[in-house]
């Protein structure tokens, strides 16, 4: 019997085992924005702006305004009247640059 196995004894965790769980458990504030970012625009609903600055008490579009006024520019993202960052058909072709680009300083 693995080490692993023993962790979370009596949990499903699906195929990502219960490793993957306490991974979650300790990730840094900042890799939460990232998850944070990267996870919403892969949904049809996008980045919701208002719930990411209640969360993490910080303005993501003033934080990233010019790379997502260019990203809106170049038809990669939209902003809609909720609030939200959403990505566009071209933007799902490039999401994983996008995020990259996103998340970066």
């Amino acid at each position: 019997r693995s080490a692993a196995r023993g962790v979370g004894r009596g949990r499903s965790f699906g195929s990502f085992g219960p490793l993957f769980f306490l991974l979650l458990l300790t990730l840094t504030t900042e890799e939460k924005k990232e998850e944070a970012v990267m996870l919403s625009l892969r949904t049809c609903d996008g980045l919701d702006l208002d719930a990411y600055k209640k969360e993490f008490g910080e303005n993501f579009l003033a934080k990233k305004k010019d790379k997502i006024a260019e990203l809106i520019k170049n038809k990669f993202l939209i902003l809609t009247k909720e609030n939200k960052l959403v990505c566009t058909n071209s933007g799902y072709l490039v999401l994983n640059k996008l995020v990259l680009e996103l998340v970066t300083n």
